[in-house]
């Protein structure tokens, strides 16, 4: 046991020695405590058999820190298309048409639609047929083309399908036939032509739901002496057009209802009155046919074919010659209006035939048939072994379209004399119908 001590009044060797005095006793006594813990902790561990149970688990260590980010792995393949959607449902049908129609001549039946209700509307779109072109007159020392015929007329009616039967039957008119030129057998005398026939009416159904479209008259024919001639009327929506014939006014009266002058312009359903010499341009007509070129006396050109809007057109005249042995100018075409019923035909030179009128195209049922031309006539002097052929006239166009005139011949003397003939006037176009249901 170390007895502290108290050093006081000494020299400092003296505290410095009792210090180490001191320092020596305190681990003397260290020694020997440490000594006796020694010896009684081995004889404990003696007494107690062995070692005691595990100690309680230490603490978690700390998180370590989040390492780097890997790279991006490649990409999935793309899935499989999915299902079509259902269809949608089907629009609602549009309102049926029906269309029959006859471009030819003769007898056809309309049949009514089974789908057909009182209220349906039916249109009928008739034409008559053209008139035919007078054929030329044949002379020695002078003669006349034909007059020209008239086209027919267009005619549209408005109906319904409850006021119609189950079938309807129907005509569409045939076209006039043209005049036949005169033979020269006659030598110096002579011989007139034929005169053109009238076109054809075309119908649709009976009395009570009849409708008519009337033809145009034929051309008047070619004289072997100074004569007027009328050119065929137009037909109108009320009668056919005046066939043409000698007559102190060359107008031939269109079909009803008619202008009282042929010099004034008619409209509607008017025929159109045939041309006069005093005529710069045909007379038009809007539903009427197209009159036909009349003839002066004098054997200059009277006048152009008259247009029609809907109608058939007119024919041209066939050319003439005069006393002086020179060939006029004969019809070149029918006139044309905004809306043009076909392309009118050119005339023939000196002795050549007149070209066709042009038809209402397949299919159209605005349109009618343009006129044919006026045959060329024959300038030729007669004399022993000369003569000279008149030109053909041109056919009308189908769709009601008018024949033209035929050219006059010059009869010559002796042999081949009767071979000196006038030309043929050109037929008139058939009619046409057509029935829209709907």
């Amino acid at each position: 046991m170390v007895t502290l001590r108290t050093f006081t009044s000494r020299t400092s060797t003296q505290r410095d020695a009792a210090i180490e005095r001191l320092r020596q006793e305190l681990r003397r006594d260290f020694l020997a405590t440490f000594t006796a813990i020694n010896a009684t902790a081995s004889e404990l561990e003696q007494v107690s058999g062995g070692p005691g149970p595990p100690g309680a688990d230490g603490t978690n260590g700390t998180n370590g820190t989040n390492g780097t980010n890997g790279t991006n792995g490649t990409n999935g393949t793309n899935g499989t298309n999915g299902t079509n959607g259902t269809n949608g449902t089907n629009g609602a049908d549009g309102a049926p048409i029906d269309v029959q129609s006859q471009l030819t001549s003769g007898a056809g039946t309309w049949t009514k639609p089974a789908w057909a209700t009182a209220t349906t509307p039916v249109q009928v779109i008739l034409r008559g047929g053209g008139g035919g072109g007078g054929g030329g007159g044949t002379a020695q020392a002078a003669a006349w083309g034909g007059a020209a015929g008239g086209g027919g007329a267009c005619v549209i009616a408005e109906l319904l399908a409850g006021d119609l039967p189950g079938s309807v039957s129907w005509a569409v008119a045939a076209g006039g036939a043209g005049g036949v030129g005169a033979d020269g057998s006659n030598g110096a005398v002579g011989n007139d032509g034929a005169q053109g026939s009238n076109g054809g009416n075309t119908r649709f159904g009976t009395l009570g739901y009849l409708v008519t479209a009337f033809g145009g008259g034929g051309g008047g024919w070619g004289n072997n002496a100074a004569v007027n001639q009328r050119g065929g009327g137009g037909g109108g929506s009320g009668g056919a057009g005046e066939q043409g014939s000698t007559a102190a006014d060359i107008g031939g009266a269109g079909g009803a209802p008619n202008s009282a002058s042929p010099l004034v312009s008619v409209g509607g359903g008017c025929g159109g009155q045939s041309g006069r010499s005093a005529a710069s341009s045909g007379i038009s007509a809007e539903f009427g046919g197209g009159g036909g070129a009349g003839r002066a006396s004098t054997g200059v050109v009277a006048g152009l074919g008259g247009g029609s809007l809907r109608g058939g057109g007119g024919g041209g005249q066939g050319g003439c010659n005069s006393t002086t042995n020179i060939l006029t100018t004969t019809n070149t075409k029918k006139t044309t209006n905004k809306i043009t019923p076909g392309t009118g035909a050119a005339a023939g030179a000196a002795g050549a035939n007149g070209t066709n009128g042009v038809s209402s195209s397949s299919g159209s049922m605005l349109r009618g048939g343009g006129g044919g031309g006026g045959g060329g006539g024959s300038n030729q002097i007669g004399g022993s072994g000369l003569f000279g052929f008149g030109g053909q006239g041109g056919d009308g166009g189908a769709g009601g379209g008018a024949g033209g005139g035929g050219g006059n011949g010059r009869s010559g003397l002796g042999s081949g004399a009767s071979d000196s003939d006038g030309g043929n006037g050109g037929a008139g176009g058939v009619g046409s119908i057509y029935v829209i249901t709907g």
